[in-house]
């Protein structure tokens, strides 16, 4: 009930935002205000998703984008790199520029994403892309994790982002385990 009411608000304030716009201005707005579980170990994406929602933050957010998190999935043998696209859509009545950096929770040292170009420029009411990817090398096992990170915008946007890899050995119903 939380979130719809925050959704609301956010249509409130913004009547032309589609449901994934919405959703973006949600997502990408959300507090970095929970880092440590109870026991105190660091949480993660999967944990916590892209953070605390921050409703006021969400209402004043004109840009936003398209998808709202990028998974790579689970690579197990796919070579690399891949990539995506992200769209941006800046709805306010003046232009950004956004640029772009990428933050690593959990970091691989045989694969890391990266985003092209580093900066984009949208004036008011225009569309705009740029493409993230995963380049490198097969990583080791695990769950690798971070955030994209976009500057520019009327509120920062945090972009989650995640991609697996698995350790081979068959988990119940014959599936792949992701350690």
């Amino acid at each position: 009930p939380i979130v719809a009411g925050a959704a609301a608000l956010v249509l409130q304030s913004q009547p032309n935002f589609t449901p994934a716009q919405v959703k973006s201005a949600l997502v990408h707005t959300a507090a970095q205000s929970v880092t440590e579980d109870d026991s105190g170990d660091p949480v993660s994406v999967r944990e916590v998703g892209a953070g605390l929602l921050d409703t006021n933050a969400a209402i004043g957010q004109t840009v936003t984008v398209d998808p709202a998190t990028l998974s790579f999935g689970a690579l197990n043998g796919i070579s690399l790199p891949l990539s995506q696209t992200l769209k941006f859509t800046n709805a306010g009545s003046g232009s950004v520029t956004l640029t772009f950096t990428v933050s690593a929770a959990s970091a691989s040292s045989a694969a890391s994403v990266s985003v092209s170009p580093s900066t984009l420029s949208l004036a008011a009411g225009a569309s705009g892309s740029v493409t993230a990817k995963l380049s490198g090398s097969a990583p080791s096992p695990g769950v690798y994790e971070g955030f994209v990170v976009v500057s520019g915008a009327p509120k920062a946007m945090r972009i989650p982002y995640m991609f697996l890899e698995g350790d081979g050995v068959k988990g119940p119903m014959g599936v792949k385990a992701i350690t």
